[in-house]
């Protein structure tokens, strides 16, 4: 059994990516929504950093899918890899003009990055190149996710409880 163990010694890196398919249904997206809401996002008309609870109430009072709100809409039947993707969701409010417009506005690079927008992101979605915009995000925040995990995962802990902590004092009974 040793032996095994040994053969996976190595991080396994199970760790989403903001490319993958988002579905707030599973687990995998869940976890990226952790590490998105870590960059501590802020409102991006006043500069506040926004309550995460309020926003994933929004999900269960309004009946929304996801507290993540796509930059671009995906219409259905649409395949486009980055489209459906955690790349195109942020953490905000629904605004009536849409993300993507309210999103070229802001030149504050701090209130972009609080949301995982490079100044390199931010320009590819002035110019309208929407597939440049998702995939400039996703490397920006690909090693932002990797330090997340790796700061709340502990690789090298074990995942079973202690002997000592089995043991039943009859004692204190």
């Amino acid at each position: 059994m040793d032996g095994m163990l040994e053969m996976v010694k190595e991080e396994l890196l199970l760790v989403p990516d903001l490319a993958d398919r988002f579905n707030f249904r599973f687990a995998a997206s869940k976890l990226l929504a952790l590490a998105v809401l870590s960059l501590e996002p802020r409102n991006l008309l006043t500069g506040d950093r926004l309550a995460a609870g309020q926003l994933i109430h929004r999900v269960t009072s309004v009946h929304a899918s996801s507290p993540l709100l796509p930059v671009f809409p995906v219409h259905r039947g649409e395949n486009d890899h980055y489209l459906q993707s955690a790349a195109n969701r942020i953490f905000h409010p629904p605004h009536p003009g849409g993300l993507r417009r309210l999103l070229t506005g802001i030149t504050d690079s701090r209130l972009l990055l609080s949301h995982g927008i490079s100044e390199e992101a931010r320009q590819s979605l002035d110019d309208g190149d929407r597939v440049a915009f998702l995939k400039l995000r996703a490397e920006w925040m690909r090693p932002r996710v990797l330090t997340f995990f790796n700061r709340y995962v502990r690789w090298d802990e074990p995942d079973r409880p202690s002997i000592a902590s089995l043991i039943v004092n009859d004692e204190a009974a």
